[in-house]
């Protein structure tokens, strides 16, 4: 992840492939993220571009089910934003974890 220039987000990018030879969904398990002790205030998010989108630590989004043969790519973004008065992330070491399953209908 790479910081922005006013030092209040992390950002993150990756790509995906998504095949399915029938009728699907994929979900996001509940977001894991990781901050220094004592670490400001945050806000995460998870989205795969055209599957699932995620800001939740406590549970699992669906995305919409995707029906008959598909074969998606698209983009992986990460973010995690500051959200309190002092606008600037704390200094330390920030993760952001989840797993991505597909289940068939």
């Amino acid at each position: 992840m790479s910081i922005s220039a006013s030092k209040d987000k992390l950002s993150g990018t990756g790509a995906y492939l998504f095949t399915a030879n029938g009728d699907a969904t994929v979900s996001l398990s509940a977001l894991t993220p990781s901050a220094p002790q004592g670490a400001a205030t945050f806000t995460q998010s998870v989205n795969l571009a055209n599957l699932v989108s995620s800001t939740s630590s406590t549970q699992a989004v669906d995305g919409a089910p995707k029906t008959g043969v598909n074969k998606l790519s698209g983009a992986i973004t990460t973010e995690i934003i500051q959200s309190n008065a002092s606008e600037l992330l704390s200094a330390g070491a920030y993760s952001l974890a989840t797993t991505a399953t597909c289940t068939a209908l």
